[in-house]
């Protein structure tokens, strides 16, 4: 059978006329050429087919080109536009992927025409294939380096500069426009001498210039100098300058390296400051610092370490690390260097001994770095050392501390627990069994919520926890004992928590507080009793004394309400208080001296009126914050009363004069204000003359209004500031004060006199009442009140001497005469018992007749010393004292029995005579006592 690609073959050889010149010129093209027909059937391949595919004319002759092709899709592609048979056919070089024998894809440059006949007539196709794969690469290659070169250039930390022979600028790159200022659009095409070369250096750079033009050599290429450089600004910096010469075609191209150094120079500036620094601040060190050789040598040590260690700087240095270092320590050391040196770790922390120069173990805190240099090769270490011997033995005594609190644990009251995360128990003192009635054992393990009476108890324990930042006290609650009975709890916990602060637990104390809730609640009904109780009970706080709590009655008696109370403190209510002074007051309370403080005062209320109270006031230091508690009774009535008692102790009930009491006093104050102004003060004393005689005549009820009636004249007498008293029966006293002289202390006894000298009249009846009026005056006649009243009451007795209803002044003779006479009185009180009163009868003689008609009885003293005493000398004294009435009976007495005695001889009967005191006719029983 005739194979079907020799015709268009031969029609190919055919029209290429010359069949031997068809097959050395087609053998002898090095590029790939396949012959198609109209179908894309190869129908002839020259050599270079076979060594660019690696198929053999066998393997092609017949196939389509799609063999060829890497994939159909290239292969329908490259049909639609060159391998057709219309005029529209491409026939421009393309470049397209094959696919070679064995698999290999590669790239070529195709060129594809149509084959026509002499007719014009397509009979198929000729393709011409070019491998381009090592031209493509070279060129990618050539491709990637420029655009490497371009990266590197533009992306360079350097300026990088391109200049001609000439000094132009052919090439400026973004970090020269950073450098220098200048946009590339702006510099290049300028020399070097317009823009960026300093003044100081121009002469040298055209020097330069001209002899490497001539010689080809320069002292500053191809290595590295620091110059300055100037800045567009027209500022100069420090750079650093590389250049290299390129010669091309006999011209000179120069690439220039430049360096900013403006911030090395700072950095090397700050480096210098931070080896400043360093050399400083390890010097200065609060802790030890050294620096040890790769060997454990001290290179270089502090102060500190000095110290520490009890070495000197040259000693140290002339040792090593396990030198100082505790025998027991001293692997740990050489294990962490080892460590570092291999590169392990980097840095070390940990706790190890030295050995002070006295032989003292000197714990520490060990920190090491191990620095390198610029090659990464170890250099020496860093040590820093911090001395934790006193929180090594405070640890230490932890430690010991730690078996204490276990052994107070395993005794304390309280309980102590601890709780992990899920709320289970795993810690609790053994002082829970008599808690709660369980073991260890049976808690150890359970969670706390189960025990809990309230099943919402411990969300609201875990609440109140959150809401106080992790710590609580004196929670309450209810837990569930053994036995199945409600015991009170009171918990003091907190957040146990890891390195990094997240709660891991809860541990705390809890007591046993039931008889305390059951006290609270009595104590809670007794707050109400005393809230209703009519006295007011304060509380307020001992530091701000600000009011606490206020019970019902104050707040009633003040008319506050529980707030404005709050806000106020007892300063605000007590008139009479100063800041220091109640200060001074709590005193003893807040020293613990006393433990009560009693004391009056008043109270102001809301609408400003006052009120006395008595106060018992308490310091309380079992509260927190301690608290002051005042117990406060309303006095006002008692004051009253107190006030009325006082008057009347101080003053006579029927005159409301000042009585003995209050005269004494105001005489003392009287004595004592005219002792500093160097003034006189009158003492008068009143006795009233006969005034028993309108008592015993008018009755006591007159004789009351009377001396009312008196009192009354007697206060009109004196001026405002003089005290008027009654100091008991008839007896009268004055105090004068601020006299400038006798004279006018007489005005006022004769105008006391003139004023009495008016008559009285009560009840339609008209009567006189008359006074003897003594007088003593200070300084005088004496310094103290008992004196001055001793010598004014014997003034007065001589002025009833003399004659009564007149004043006499004090004079020393006086008190003579006074003893005389209470010597006398004192002698008549015993006299009638000592049988000294005798009886002589005077006769009464009728003159007409001679004849003893009668007798008087005449009555005489017999003194045992003193001898006959005449009745002048004594009757006035047995008047004034009252002893006239025993005395009277007795000679009424023994003059009867006289006179009987006479009649019951044969003498006749006699009268008898006796004279009567006028007091003896007032006697209730002088009838009587005539009819015995």
């Amino acid at each position: 059978m005739p194979n079907k690609t020799s015709a268009p073959r031969q029609t190919i050889e055919t029209s290429l006329h010359d069949k031997a010149m068809f097959e050395a010129m087609f053998n002898s093209i090095t590029d790939a050429v396949v012959f198609a027909d109209t179908e894309r059937r190869i129908v002839m391949i020259n050599p270079a087919v076979y060594k660019m595919f690696g198929y053999s004319d066998k393997e092609l002759i017949g196939q389509t080109t799609e063999i060829l092709y890497v994939n159909k899709q290239d292969f329908s592609d490259q049909g639609r536009r060159r391998y057709r048979t219309g005029p529209e056919a491409e026939t421009a070089p393309y470049e397209i992927r094959y696919r070679r024998k064995d698999g290999t894809v590669f790239l070529t440059e195709t060129l594809g025409t149509q084959v026509k006949d002499a007719n014009g007539v397509v009979i198929g196709f000729i393709a011409m294939f070019r491998d381009i794969t090592e031209r493509k690469q070279s060129e990618q290659a050539l491709q990637d380096s420029e655009s490497r070169i371009r990266m590197i250039i533009e992306s360079a930390l350097d300026a990088i500069i391109v200049i001609d022979n000439n000094s132009v600028i052919k090439e400026w790159n973004p970090r020269a426009e950073a450098i220098f200022g200048w946009k590339s659009s702006e510099i290049i095409g300028q020399t070097l001498m317009e823009t960026i070369i300093s003044p100081q250096y121009r002469q040298a750079h055209t020097q330069g210039m001209e002899n490497l033009l001539k010689t080809g050599k320069g002292p500053i290429l191809n290595r590295r100098k620091e110059l300055t450089a100037l800045h567009k600004k027209g500022y100069e910096f420090p750079m650093e300058l590389t250049i290299l010469p390129l010669r091309h075609d006999g011209s000179w191209t120069f690439s220039a390296f430049v360096r900013d150094l403006t911030e090395r120079k700072r950095a090397n500036d700050a480096l210098k400051e931070s080896e400043n620094r360093f050399r400083q601040a390890f010097e200065d060190a609060a802790l030890g610092m050294s620096i040890v050789g790769l060997k454990g040598q001290f290179i270089q040590v502090n102060d500190f370490l000095c110290q520490l260690l009890g070495f000197s700087e040259a000693e140290l240095l002339s040792m090593s690390f396990p030198d100082v270092t505790h025998p027991d320590d001293l692997q740990i050391g050489l294990d962490k260097m080892r460590q570092m040196l291999s590169g392990e770790i980097k840095n070390v922390w940990f706790e190890k001994r030295y050995v002070h120069k006295l032989g003292q173990t000197v714990w520490v805190m060990l920190s090491a770095t191990l620095l390198y240099d610029e090659c990464g090769e170890p250099l020496y270490f860093l040590t820093q050392t911090q001395d934790i011997t006193k929180r090594k033995q405070a640890e230490e005594k932890l430690r010991a501390s730690e078996q204490e609190l276990s052994a107070i644990l395993d005794s304390m009251q309280d309980t102590y627990y601890r709780i992990d995360n899920e709320g289970c128990l795993t810690r609790v003192s053994p002082s829970v069994r008599q808690l709660l009635g369980y073991s260890l054992q049976q808690l150890l393990g359970t969670k706390l919520a189960d025990l809990y009476v309230d099943p919402q108890g411990r969300g609201t324990f875990l609440a109140e926890m959150e809401k106080r930042g992790g710590a609580i006290e004196n929670f309450e609650a209810q837990l569930r004992h053994r036995d199945g009975s409600i015991v009170w709890v009171s918990t003091n916990a907190h957040y146990i928590r890891d390195e990094q602060g997240n709660p891991i637990g809860i541990e705390g104390t809890a007591r046993d507080v039931s008889l305390l809730k059951s006290t609270e609640e009595l104590r809670s009904r007794f707050g109400r009793i005393l809230d209703n109780s009519t006295n007011e009970i304060y509380i307020f706080n001992a530091e701000t004394l600000h009011f606490i709590q206020v019970n019902r009655g104050a707040r009633q008696n003040l008319g506050y309400a529980v707030r404005e109370m709050k806000e106020l403190t007892p300063l605000d209510i007590k008139p009479d208080f100063t800041q220091e002074s109640f200060t001074e007051l709590v005193k003893p309370l807040r020293q613990g001296k006393q433990d009560q403080v009693i004391f009056q005062t008043r109270h102001r209320r809301k609408d400003g009126s006052l009120y006395p109270v008595e106060i018992r006031l308490q310091l309380s230091r079992q509260e927190s914050p301690p608290v002051f508690v005042a117990f406060v009774m309303d006095i006002t009535e008692r004051t009253q009363i107190e006030q009325q008692l006082q008057y009347m102790a101080h003053h006579d009930a029927l005159t409301a004069l000042p009585n003995r009491v209050l005269f004494t006093d105001r005489l003392s104050q009287s004595l004592a204000h005219a002792e500093r102004r160097n003034q006189l003060v009158a003492v008068l004393f009143m006795d009233l003359d006969r005034f028993k005689l309108i008592n015993d005549t008018m009755g006591h009820d007159f004789g009351d209004r009377a001396l009312q009636a008196l009192a009354g004249r007697l206060n009109e007498c004196v001026r405002a500031g003089d005290t008027v008293a009654r100091l008991g029966g008839d007896e009268f006293a004055i105090v004068l004060d601020d006299i400038a002289s006798a004279d006018d202390v007489v005005q006022i006894a004769r105008k006391i006199l003139s004023v009495l000298s008016r008559s009285f009249e009560l009840d339609e009846r008209e009567f006189f009442i008359t006074t003897s009026i003594g007088i003593s005056l200070f300084p005088l006649d004496g310094k103290d009140t008992e004196t001055l009243l001793k010598h004014a009451d014997i003034a007065m007795y001589r002025s009833k001497d003399q004659g009564r209803n007149t004043y006499q002044f004090y004079s020393s003779d006086m008190s003579a005469k006074t003893f005389e006479r209470l010597s006398m009185e004192t002698n008549l009180r015993h006299a009638l018992e000592r049988k000294e009163f005798i009886l002589y009868y005077q006769p009464q003689i009728d003159l007409l007749s001679a004849r003893v008609t009668g007798v008087e009885a005449l009555l005489r003293w017999q003194h045992p010393d003193l001898g006959l005493i005449m009745p002048r000398e004594f009757i006035p004294i047995l008047e004034d004292t009252g002893l006239i009435i025993p005395v009277g009976e007795w000679v009424l007495h023994n003059a009867c029995l006289q006179a009987r005695a006479w009649n019951d001889t044969e003498l006749k009967p006699l009268r008898m005579s006796v004279n009567l005191s006028s007091r003896q006719f007032n006697e209730p029983k002088f009838v009587d006592m005539l009819g015995r």
